[in-house]
């Protein structure tokens, strides 16, 4: 059966779609592109899929993730780490923490801080570190965060494409990024956080996503992205809101669940009269147009994800695929749901 036979088919086919009833609320709507995506993938058509185990390439993906402690495994204590910002900064943030679990003072620092002095990035990532000495908490976090990494791009990828080699393709190189396991789930937890915001669009409102909302939360940083995931949380409930989406109240439960878990993990921020000693640095900002340009190219320093190599054969690849689906788009519009609204 090709194409065609598929779109005529469909055609005269009356039923709704699953898809349609839920987001249309059983208005008619006949020729509707998921009933095409699954009549082709029945047929073998140009949207099907190879049969090919989503928990086998999952476990294949894992596997591929624990090559990197082959490195550690065989030096051990000898494998090199980068020194800046972790084993110069945040690691002493955790193993004072740890030592002083739930006491306010730090007494060997500086002749006594305040504990709120050294804000963990991940505050959560102070567990290892009280199981373990630092050298295994370390690595044991770096195992937690970049298994998380994978698993969160395969779910998201997945719940979205549908297509498992993608999803494992896609996790696999966003792993391969160079990052600070000592941020937590900060850079590398964001896929997670997509997949949440795709689970609640498609109407699965379940009890996980608030734990997956509340993992994310505290192995990460309000400071270095919360604010921005609350924002973007918000936006996407305002969104839903507009559309008339069905699932708009569930959008707003989660961005407020994540605000109000970042402002009770962070409250030490806004009743604390504690001064940073770093209120006396002088702190000399880009202009936005070098700002901006620097940060399409290089990417930021903490989140590096090497792109300036690939970025005109990206954006080209991009364009070509744009077109490509304009007339695609353009063949095929009848079949294609619209900008319809949700009523």
């Amino acid at each position: 059966m090709n194409l065609k036979e598929i779109q005529e088919k469909h055609t005269k086919n009356k039923k709704h779609c699953p898809r349609c009833i839920k987001f249309h609320k059983g208005k008619t709507q006949r020729q509707c592109f998921s009933t095409l995506f699954k009549l082709s993938k029945e047929a073998g058509g140009i949207f099907a899929d190879k049969k090919i185990s989503k928990n086998l390439l999952f476990a294949l993906g894992m596997a591929i993730v624990l090559l990197e402690f082959l490195p550690f495994i065989l030096l051990g204590k000898n494998a090199v780490i980068p020194i800046h910002d972790q084993l110069d900064g945040e690691i002493f943030t955790y193993i004072l923490h740890a030592k002083h679990f739930l006491e306010k003072d730090f007494p060997e620092f500086m002749n006594g801080m305040p504990s709120s002095a050294l804000m963990m990035a991940s505050p959560a990532s102070v567990v290892f570190y009280l199981f373990f000495e630092p050298f295994y908490a370390f690595l044991a976090n770096y195992f937690f965060v970049l298994s998380v990494a994978f698993a969160g791009m395969f779910l998201c990828v997945q719940e979205i494409w549908e297509k498992s080699w993608i999803s494992f393709l896609a996790a696999v190189l966003f792993s391969q990024l160079p990052f600070y396991s000592v941020y937590g789930l900060s850079v590398m937890g964001q896929p997670l956080l997509v997949w949440v915001c795709v689970r609640i669009y498609c109407q699965k409102n379940t009890i996980w996503n608030y734990f997956l909302l509340f993992l994310f939360g505290i192995f990460s940083s309000l400071v270095l992205v919360g604010y921005a995931d609350c924002l973007f949380l918000v936006l996407f409930t305002y969104s839903l809101y507009i559309c008339r989406h069905p699932a708009k109240k569930y959008a707003l439960y989660a961005a407020l669940f994540l605000i109000v878990l970042y402002a009770c993990q962070n409250r030490s921020l806004f009743f604390s009269r504690f001064v940073s000693h770093r209120k006396e640095k002088e702190v000399l900002p880009l202009s936005f147009k070098n700002a901006f340009t620097e940060m399409l190219l290089e990417g930021q320093y903490h989140a590096a994800s090497l792109h300036k190599m690939i970025l005109i054969f990206a954006v080209v690849v991009f364009l070509v695929c744009l077109l490509f689906y304009y007339e695609l788009n353009k063949q095929q519009k009848k079949y294609l749901w619209g900008g319809q609204r949700y009523l």
